[in-house]
């Protein structure tokens, strides 16, 4: 009855036009308050309360603000200019400072967006004076953001481990190896292209 009663509301949804996110948002009230014993106001208003009080979830915003300070006090540049006169043997030049430099840098905010923006600030003017190809070095600037997700401390990783109730020192462990050795696959490929 309940599954018959919630795909032919949805049917009624979709037809006159409400987005999908509205209209599982209350097909899901409609059928708390239709098939369920709990008073559903009570439900609501615990569930709200514990997720949002998990003390693991603190972590995000000073991560996010790690990053930030990271960006304003000139950390980043001195990172940057460090790691392109370590990896200046590898044929490709500041293409692979991108990678490690976003690596490095995942490792310190946990954020993709806040690791490609940070990195492409810095990157972008030294890549422009000497001309390198802008497509290339975006390329390589949209690969090595995306070790923000996987490198610890990660805040996918935490807020992953809160939904699923994971340790986080677990997730951390488990997305180190991987993180790492994607940034070197990363920085290999373009030593061999």
């Amino acid at each position: 009855m309940a599954i018959i009663t919630a795909f032919s509301m949805m049917g009624v949804f979709f037809l006159i036009g409400l987005y999908v996110a509205g209209a599982l948002g209350v097909l899901s009230l409609v059928m708390m308050q239709a098939f369920s014993d709990a008073n559903l106001w009570n439900i609501l208003g615990n569930k709200a309360w514990e997720s949002n009080t998990n003390f693991i979830l603190v972590a995000v915003p000073l991560f996010l603000l790690m990053g930030e300070l990271m960006l304003r006090s000139g950390m980043g540049e001195r990172m940057y200019g460090a790691l392109s006169r370590w990896l200046v043997f590898l044929p490709g030049g500041l293409l692979h400072t991108n990678i490690a430099s976003c690596a490095v840098f995942a490792a310190c905010s946990g954020s993709s967006v806040a690791t490609s923006a940070t990195i492409s600030r810095v990157s972008l003017p030294s890549f422009r004076q000497r001309g390198y190809s802008e497509r290339l070095v975006i390329g390589s600037l949209a690969a090595g953001g995306t070790l923000g997700i996987l490198i610890p401390p990660s805040i996918g990783l935490i807020i992953y481990g809160v939904l699923v109730e994971e340790s986080i020192g677990r997730l951390y462990m488990g997305g180190f190896l991987p993180g790492f050795l994607l940034a070197f696959m990363m920085i290999l490929m373009m030593v061999v292209t």
